[in-house]
């Protein structure tokens, strides 16, 4: 049975995108010791278990001898055994290189910096520094940043299936942020039309922040949960941070990795998600108990994390590019972080700039806010604000980062100051294999026809059902249909009559 139930915070169901890792067994401090690879065949010794909560991994016997990697340890204080093989010792340490290899010792806690080595994150959240040692000091605030991490919030948010979340970013030392300015540098924004490869498609990337390498972003995941004293029942939290150099990862180069850490039911620590094996990179999903009302009784909620290639799929670079290698945030731009986060009174903009958080720090006045697509943890619309608005403020933050010119799904433009006429929409042929045969005789947005639009049936499709496997929009994290969004993107195509010349 899943979840669903209307909430103040939205609609609660199952489950969210996050990130598996490639990780390293430690100790408190470090990896533990593996056993020794025997000779013909024999088993490699359990890891040990640690203090913080995962054991080493055992280890497999060296490359060139035959034997296979040793596996992490559980997750739950004990160490995992490592699989022996062929003769020779010296086993792997750290998951997947020849040789030995053994994680840096790491101070404990942390200060809420990237690993130095991809596969070397803190077994557990309160070693990284990133959050507070009591998050439930305040019976008001679910979890608290560390206070190395600036909190901030965002206009429009990507749907997460329901989930209450809070975010934060922690820059390094003298580290700046660079917001793109597409009407003085027009270049640092230009995305060749892919129709005519001549020109620059409208500055939609126009205020676009870029964090410099050292950064570290925050966002904790939650449900409401009448059950537990801060009202919530956290599920999750993750880090996306920027290496300080380009790292391998699933035979890919890559500048940003994603870390998740999955919450006890204590609510005292979360441990990370994932093991040291080779080939580990499969989505996993627990399932918890939460009281979403006062007097209801438990509900089932199944949290999916998906995988660490889940990850890097939506977080891709975009053009033209500012590192040579992917990864960008989703979610912080001017249009986005325009607003006064709740309980304060200064817009956070201007309170990043005092702080001296920007290269240089966005021209004034700031570009419009987009507006909240439908009230929910970012608020309500504001008054006035046109379906028109609403629409495309959803369309931005929920798909934009895929469905923009150099976009993983490029087909079409769904940024928010593209003008519809030249998002490739309307009256448009699905481009994506099967939709014809899926949705005969729609297209992507069908003037005045929300059933024969391709992007609200894909927003739409039920998890689970017959057409989900190639059908279900976002394809990756999220499994629960956005009812508020459907109904909004079903309006909004209601009042389009005829597309735009």
């Amino acid at each position: 049975m899943t979840y669903k139930h209307d909430v103040r915070l939205g609609r609660i169901a199952v489950p969210i995108s996050l990130l598996l890792f490639v990780g390293c067994g430690f100790t408190n401090q470090q990896v533990g010791p593996g056993g020794t690879a025997g000779g013909g065949g024999s088993t490699g010794g359990a890891g040990s278990g640690s203090t913080a909560g995962t054991g080493g991994g055992g280890s497999g016997s060296s490359a060139g001898a035959g034997g296979a990697s040793g596996m992490a340890g559980a997750q739950q204080n004990d160490g995992g055994a490592g699989s022996g093989g062929g003769g020779g010792s010296g086993g792997l340490a750290g998951g997947g290189t020849a040789g030995t290899f053994a994680c840096p010792t790491l101070p404990v806690p942390g200060t809420c910096t990237p690993p130095v080595d991809i596969r070397c994150p803190y077994p557990k959240l309160s070693q990284t520094g990133c959050i507070d040692a009591t998050p439930f000091s305040d019976s008001k605030v679910p979890i608290k940043m560390a206070s190395v991490v600036v909190p901030y919030e965002v206009n429009s948010p990507l749907w997460s299936d329901g989930a209450y979340k809070t975010r934060g970013m922690r820059l390094p030392s003298g580290g700046k942020i660079h917001v793109k300015d597409c009407v003085n540098n027009p270049m640092e924004c230009c995305v060749l039309d892919p129709t005519t490869l001549m020109g620059c498609l409208p500055p939609a990337d126009d205020g676009k922040w870029v964090f410099p390498t050292g950064t570290v972003m925050v966002k904790n995941f939650m449900f409401p949960d009448t059950s537990r004293s801060s009202g919530y029942k956290l599920v999750e939290t993750r880090l996306f941070v920027h290496l300080a150099q380009a790292q391998e990862f699933q035979g890919m180069s890559t500048e940003w990795i994603g870390y998740s850490y999955q919450w006890d039911d204590a609510q005292t620590d979360a441990t990370i998600i994932g093991t040291l094996a080779v080939g580990s990179d499969v989505g996993v999903s627990a399932t918890f108990q939460v009281k979403p009302t006062m007097g209801a009784a438990a509900q089932p909620l199944t949290w999916y994390y998906p995988s660490r290639t889940d990850c890097v799929t939506c977080h891709t670079a975009i053009t033209p590019t500012t590192t040579p290698v992917g990864g960008f945030t989703l979610g912080p731009e001017t249009r986005q972080m325009n607003r006064v986060a709740a309980g304060d009174t200064m817009n956070q903009i201007d309170k990043f700039a005092a702080l001296g958080m920007f290269e240089t720090a966005p021209a004034q006045p700031y570009l419009a806010a987009l507006v909240a697509p439908y009230p929910g943890q970012a608020g309500s619309p504001p008054v006035g604000a046109t379906l028109d608005q609403r629409a495309r403020s959803y369309l931005h933050a929920n798909c934009a980062f895929c469905h923009r010119p150099d976009g993983t799904w490029s087909g079409f433009d769904v940024r928010f100051d593209v003008p519809l006429k030249s998002t490739n929409i309307c009256n448009a042929p699905p481009g994506a294999k099967g939709s014809d045969t899926m949705f005969p005789g729609a297209t992507l947005l069908t003037p005045g026809q929300p059933m024969d639009s391709v992007i609200w049936l894909r927003m739409h499709a039920q998890a689970g059902n017959a057409m989900n496997a190639t059908g279900r929009m976002p394809a990756i994290a999220s499994f629960v249909v956005d009812t508020q969004a459907t109904d909004l993107i079903s309006q909004w195509i209601d009042t389009i009559n005829t597309c735009p010349m």
